[in-house]
């Protein structure tokens, strides 16, 4: 079969991925043996871990000269080992994160004018790799060697999720002014009106998406505990991210 692909990984993602991919005539299959690609998309390192490397991952599994393509948000240094390891077991790793443009639609891997793709490897192997990318994604970006396409879309998260901070924040104080929080007695306060802003900071952006979608669809998970956590310093964050 020609254009075939096998999907591992986040479920949500693959079922929207799939919708993008059929509408340029490529079509899943659940047998390695028939996929001319293999596409994963983790939205954890456990579990990119694994998928590759446990017992019966794919770098044991694929047969030789498999493309591989990664979507997953991972670290440069990962990627680095991810693909060295996959080289060396005679496959062709492409390094190709992804990234939502508007994190604020409700199914923001909907349509691939909002998806970025960042992309790297070698220079056959990403040629390889564009057009499947190129069906699921706007805009593909060739970032140069192994781990430069993570690092380039770590970048950009960072900034995004600065922005939504912010916006949600400002808003936050707003409303905060106009009514005071659940189980929140504005008597009992004094100075400043400081309301929490959770869930309704986001949902002041005037998104159909849920309160709090919108930072999930940014950081899909690899990075989003690390954000989350109110005593986690951003410094110490984005060493985790860029390295």
């Amino acid at each position: 079969m020609d254009n075939t692909y096998l999907f591992h990984g986040n479920a949500a993602v693959g079922g929207a991925l799939e919708r993008l991919a059929a509408n340029a005539g490529w079509q899943r299959v659940d047998s390695l043996a028939d996929a001319d690609v293999v596409v994963t998309y983790c939205t954890n390192q456990q579990a990119l871990e694994d998928a590759y490397f446990d017992e019966g991952g794919f770098v044991q599994t694929a047969r030789s000269g498999t493309l591989m393509i990664d979507l997953s948000p991972s670290t440069p240094g990962f990627a680095r080992e991810l693909s060295a390891v996959a080289l060396v077991s005679e496959l062709h790793p492409v390094e190709a994160p992804i990234a939502v443009l508007d994190p604020t639609w409700e199914d923001a891997f909907s349509r691939p004018d909002n998806l970025i793709c960042f992309v790297a490897g070698e220079e056959d192997d990403v040629a390889a790799a564009k057009p499947f990318l190129q069906a699921i994604a706007g805009e593909v970006l060739e970032e140069g060697p192994l781990g430069s396409a993570q690092l380039a879309r770590a970048a950009r998260t960072v900034q995004q999720v600065g922005t939504l901070v912010a916006t949600a924040q400002a808003c936050g104080m707003t409303v905060g002014h106009s009514a005071p929080a659940p189980g929140v007695n504005p008597a009992a306060k004094s100075g400043r009106v400081s309301y929490p802003i959770a869930g309704r900071g986001l949902s002041c952006l005037g998104s159909p998406a849920a309160p709090g979608k919108a930072v999930s669809n940014v950081l899909p998970v690899t990075f989003s505990r690390q954000f989350r956590h109110k005593k986690t310093p951003c410094a110490s964050t984005a060493q985790g991210v860029f390295s």
